[in-house]
């Protein structure tokens, strides 16, 4: 059985003493690409009004997080279910769209920036409330309006060391909703869970 693969090293970050494993697997791919996605390419400014679909996924969640970082103070999200008591209870100032209970385009100003890990019809809708002057940037889809950007996270040491270095210093929250052991059963689990806030992390035991 193999035990080790070769990685690069500008793949490679040092995990902080405070930071779990756990944290750490659950930062890496969610966390990092919101990371990317607002220090890259949002070019956020205070005063700024932004949307962020998904508030209570990993990436929604951190690109809030992330947002209020550079000065963003006229927030929105959309959210349901427990998602949305999550948010709520998290940051008070946060304005939480249940989107299942009302549509996202009404009562809400025209944005600078939208942020759209979804797709489909949220983004076609996310235009009409997105200024002439604004940014969509999703990260599942394109679309054929030069507001909009197609986002492809790439794995950079740098960036996650950034990421793990926030959440040592208590800059960053990530909810890990489960950790278990990885076998069949487990797998299966996680991956029909639905509608979960938080990550869930499978842990592999060590010889």
């Amino acid at each position: 059985m193999q035990k080790y693969v070769a990685v690069g090293q500008s793949q490679l970050a040092q995990i902080p003493a405070t930071v779990s494993y756990e944290l750490a697997a659950a930062a890496a791919l969610g966390v990092q690409t919101a990371y990317q996605l607002t220090e890259k390419v949002l070019e956020l400014h205070p005063g700024q009004s932004v949307l962020v679909h998904g508030g209570a996924g990993s990436i929604g969640f951190a690109v809030l997080q992330f947002a209020k970082h550079h000065g963003i103070h006229d927030l929105y999200t959309t959210a349901s279910g427990q998602g949305v008591g999550f948010l709520r209870n998290f940051d008070t100032r946060l304005r939480v769209i249940d989107y299942r209970k009302e549509d996202f385009t009404k009562k809400v100003p025209l944005f600078d920036r939208i942020v759209d890990p979804i797709g489909g019809s949220v983004l076609q809708k996310s235009l009409t409330v997105l200024k002439s002057t604004g940014k969509l940037i999703s990260t599942v889809a394109d679309a054929d309006d030069p507001r909009v950007e197609h986002f492809f996270m790439k794995s950079n040491g740098e960036d996650l060391a950034a990421v793990l270095h926030q959440l040592a210093t208590d800059e960053l929250y990530l909810e890990i909703a489960a950790v278990a052991p990885f076998n069949v059963e487990n797998l299966q689990r996680f991956q029909q869970a639905q509608h979960v806030v938080g990550k869930l992390v499978l842990t592999f035991a060590s010889n």
